[in-house]
């Protein structure tokens, strides 16, 4: 009996000395315990037990250890014993580093106790509002407790480490810390997010005003950075930073498209900066680019919600990424090489910076475990911030410049147009006063008998003078109507439409000052500048104007001679009192040359409203006076045929088809009188 009663007390020492090395007294902590180091956490895979009952139940239990811990497992169970050998109720956290899902289940002698924490688990499941990475619960005096832990992380790289049991004081103290380390980047992250909301509504403000695209995708690249990197905060204990836990689980699950629909929105503004959208090629493989962007940011996007995925896996990370910068890539160089555009050297410095700073924190984002330093103390996501804050100041210069640009140019045009205007009328000037000075000077040298060719003479220029007066103000609504039309593009945005509208009105009034300086010019060079006038007018009608030049293969246009500005005026009347006041869904002017014996017709055809209908438009807006400009022009013709020996005649005629008025035809004839 005493051998029996010595074995039971031995074995009742041995049964409390294991029952003391298995469980973690609550007195015996000093401020934490490191969970995955004590000998009295067990550890087992998660797919041994589906809840904490199964896993109360299940025979999988190992002893913890580093090297187990870090087998690249995604989920496990934690288990330990908890004493409270104190004589007072203690209160104890449980941290954890970084897990996407934590778990907690106390089992008290009488209740069981669940909490939640993580980066995946929505904020109204977390017990703390400003820490997802910890729990808390209360032991009372000797009471002992089971608990239970499930970890899951999405990603096997970041292992499972950094599990504390902590006090009160040493939590509170580690928060403290915690806060004094996350300050600088919070800061730096409300900055960058300071300057992007800046540039968002200023740039939108601006893209608004002048209507081009370069602003509106601007706008949209800093609009999606805004929302990838808005909740990408550090910070807690600020509004924006307890935001994040409203809306983490959802972000994580759109995160990946919303970065490639800005990347989308990055590419499509750097091409519309530099005008590569010019370039076919080019612009079919940046479009192409911004289409597999968009695709996959739909198509991952869609997949994430569907299968409840966070995060890529690694080798989906790396492939993407590398696809990305390769697809980049060849689109920088293609533009640098290809694309003429003062504008350029912005762009190549921002393409540098953004694919630099990106390609530096996927690497690092890569390769980097949760207790490593930042790569030369730049985390991924500042690196990415930095890109997008310095790419963001880069095209705001870019887009100031472009705008110095084009003021530039418009004022150069504007500039040169008033020079011109000026030399115009000094020549007017000149002309009139040295007129006047050689009528004066011949008529008090010729003798009586040259009075009549004298005459002639004086009539020649006179006419001369008057076309070139004519010429020179060309038609005051002509001319206005034209600026403003210039000014209408150029306020709307159609720069190069106004700076081809304003090319050809100078090329026309350079043409018409020169022309009005001789006395003859070809026909070729007649048709060339009447060309020019109905290229400007058309603008005017859009789509429902047309004109068309027809020269007969036999005539030679570099030999035929005319007196300057003949068929300008004939087709102005064409334009002015025939289409003008038509109601024709087609408007036509049709301008042939024939071969006639002698010589040549010129015919120039409308089917406008013909001569009656003008006419009575005319007296109805009481506008019964004779044309000056068409009294010129046959005063100018006839003095032309005198001193030329040249036949010139006008026949205007309405066309009538199935008897009804469909148009005006005018007949000019011109042959030699040797021939007549």
């Amino acid at each position: 009996m005493k051998a029996v009663c010595f074995l039971f007390a031995l074995w009742c020492c041995y049964v409390g000395r294991v029952s003391a090395a298995d469980t973690i007294a609550v007195a015996a902590i000093d401020g934490y315990i490191a969970l995955e180091k004590h000998q009295s956490v067990q550890v087992m895979p998660a797919s041994a037990a589906s809840n904490w009952q199964e896993a109360a139940l299940s025979k999988a239990w190992l002893p913890v250890d580093s090297q187990w811990l870090s087998r690249g497992q995604k989920d496990i169970w934690l288990r330990f014993v908890l004493h409270n050998n104190s004589s007072k109720s203690q209160y104890l956290y449980i941290t954890h580093g970084s897990s996407d899902s934590f778990v907690l289940t106390v089992q008290y002698p009488d209740t069981v106790l669940q909490l939640f924490s993580g980066d995946y688990i929505n904020s109204s499941g977390l017990q703390f509002d400003d820490d997802n990475n910890s729990n808390g619960f209360s032991l009372a005096a000797g009471v002992t407790a089971t608990v239970y832990a499930k970890v899951y992380n999405e990603h096997a790289h970041l292992y499972f480490h950094s599990f504390y049991l902590e006090t009160p004081a040493y939590y509170d103290a580690s928060l403290v810390t915690a806060y004094a380390e996350d300050s600088p980047p919070a800061l730096y992250h409300a900055v960058v997010i300071g300057c992007l909301v800046f540039s968002l509504f200023f740039m939108s403000f601006l893209g608004w005003w002048f209507k081009e695209k370069s602003f509106m995708y601007y706008v949209m690249y800093i609009a999606g950075a805004l929302l990838y990197l808005l909740p990408k905060t550090n910070s807690t204990y600020s509004y924006a930073g307890k935001l994040v836990f409203h809306v983490m689980p959802y972000y994580l699950q759109v995160s990946e498209g919303l970065q490639y629909v800005f990347y989308a929105a990055y590419v499509a503004f750097g091409a519309s900066l530099v005008n590569a959208f010019a370039y076919r090629r080019l612009s079919v493989y940046i479009k192409t680019v911004i289409a597999v962007f968009l695709l996959y940011a739909a198509s991952i996007t869609v997949y994430q919600f569907a299968t409840h995925t966070y995060l890529l896996p690694n080798s989906g990370f790396v492939l993407i990424r590398l696809l990305s910068y390769v697809l980049c890539i060849v689109a920088v160089v293609w533009i640098v090489l290809q694309v003429k555009s003062p504008l350029k050297k912005f762009f190549m410095l921002a393409s540098v910076i953004f694919i630099a700073f990106t390609a530096w924190a996927a690497v690092s984002n890569l390769y980097r475990s949760v207790d490593s330093k930042p790569f030369f103390y730049i985390t991924p996501m500042v690196a990415l911030k930095t890109a997008v804050l310095l790419d963001s100041i880069v095209f705001a210069a870019a887009l100031g410049y472009k705008m110095y640009l084009t003021e530039k140019e418009k004022r150069h045009n504007f500039q040169s147009y008033i020079q011109q205007l000026e030399v115009n009328e000094q020549l007017v000037r000149n002309m009139n006063v040295q007129l006047e000075q050689t009528v004066a000077e011949r008529t008090a040298e010729l003798e009586a008998q040259k009075e009549k060719q004298l005459r002639l003479e004086y009539e020649r220029q006179l006419a001369q003078l008057e076309m070139q007066s004519l010429r020179s103000q060309m038609n005051p609504h002509f001319i206005f109507n034209s600026l403003n039309s210039i000014r209408y593009q150029i306020q709307t945005a159609q720069y190069k439409n106004a700076s081809d509208y304003l090319m050809r009105f100078s090329k026309l009034l350079r043409l018409t000052l020169e022309n009005s300086r001789r006395e003859t010019v070809t026909l070729a060079e007649e048709l060339a500048l009447t060309q020019l006038y109905l290229d400007i007018e058309g603008q005017r009608f859009g789509d429902t104007y047309r004109y068309h030049i027809e020269v007969a293969a036999n005539i030679d246009t570099d030999e035929i001679l005319l007196p300057p500005l003949l068929l300008q005026p004939f087709a102005e009347n064409a334009i002015k009192h025939g289409l003008m006041n038509s109601n024709k869904l087609e408007k036509m002017v049709r301008i042939s040359i024939s071969e006639v014996p002698g010589g040549c017709c010129i015919c120039i055809e409308d089917n406008g409203v013909g001569r009656q209908a003008s006419q009575q438009r005319k007296q109805e807006g009481g506008l019964e006076h004779q044309s000056l400009g068409m009294n010129i022009t046959m005063e100018r013709m006839r003095l032309f045929g005198v001193h030329e020996n040249v036949s010139l005649t006008v026949h205007v005629e309405d066309i009538v088809v199935d008897e009804h008025i469909d148009g005006t035809r005018v007949v000019i004839t011109c042959k030699q009188l040797t021939h007549v």
